[in-house]
């Protein structure tokens, strides 16, 4: 009888774990509302304190919250934007095909190379990644081609050279989380990243998180910007206003490579 209920109730949880969820039962009423108005919300914070925009998705809060015992971030800059299916893909669970193809898509790092941003401190656009490419592993750095995976891992990881136009050349890795509704990944930096001869930001005290999260209304998208940085006058606010438009930038990348998959 114990055994027979068990399995009955692993077979439920197994389930309601492939039904997308609801942008309600995941965001508060005052972000939903933000979110439906204006495409995105955004909560930048400064000195101590804590994710407030992190949707109630246990996976994504546990990862958070790692992210936070671990760093004790000064800065956090967070990001909600909700990319919507066509209407034949709304209400509708990604298939697994759909959530591979998707998957690699987005581990297809080279292509952030000429991604551009909008440079609060010049008023214009500028290139994001000079270069983006995957490398073998820190020490050699070896350039490789983007990984192509036939079946979804549940982890994963990569490393990848990346130059961009404020913090030079570095050494990034990053792991990646799947489950049913989600694909998670972080960026951690491998390298000290300094802003021209001021190093800012010490060896993996900057993580860079992304997860998007299967839900009726689409593909919600949570990014959140971890940092523990040098406190220099005048170069704080440059650094959060940075990491808020250049997660703009990878949203649109992000973008981009959805709109392949759900057409």
């Amino acid at each position: 009888m114990k055994k027979a209920l068990l399995t009955t109730l692993l077979g439920l949880f197994c389930i309601l774990q492939i039904f997308s969820l609801s942008l309600s039962d995941l965001i508060s009423q005052d972000s939903l509302v933000a979110l439906e108005k204006n495409g995105k919300v955004i909560r930048v914070q400064t000195g101590k304190g804590q994710a407030q925009l992190i949707p109630e998705y246990s996976p994504l809060k546990l990862s958070v919250k790692i992210i936070e015992e671990q760093l004790k971030p000064s800065i956090i800059v967070e990001n909600l934007y909700l990319f919507r299916k066509p209407a034949a893909k709304t209400g509708k669970v990604w298939t697994e095909e759909e959530q591979l193809h998707l998957f690699n898509k987005i581990r297809s790092i080279s292509t952030l190379t000429g991604i551009e941003y909008y440079s609060a401190s010049r008023k214009q656009m500028r290139t994001f990644y000079e270069y983006s490419y995957v490398i073998d592993n820190p020490e050699a750095k070896k350039t490789i081609s983007d990984p192509i995976d036939r079946v979804l891992p549940t982890e994963t990881t990569l490393y990848a050279r990346q130059k961009d136009l404020t913090f030079g050349d570095n050494v990034y890795r990053y792991d990646y989380k799947t489950t049913n509704n989600s694909l998670i990944f972080i960026q951690t930096n491998m390298t000290t990243l300094s802003y021209g001869i001021i190093p800012l930001v010490q060896k993996e005290n900057l993580k860079s998180l992304i997860a998007i999260i299967d839900v009726d209304e689409g593909l919600l998208l949570y990014a959140g910007t971890f940092a523990k940085a040098s406190t220099i006058p005048g170069v704080e606010g440059k650094i959060r206003d940075s990491f808020s438009n250049r997660t703009e930038a990878i949203y649109k990348w992000f973008v981009s490579k959805a709109e392949t998959v759900f057409k």
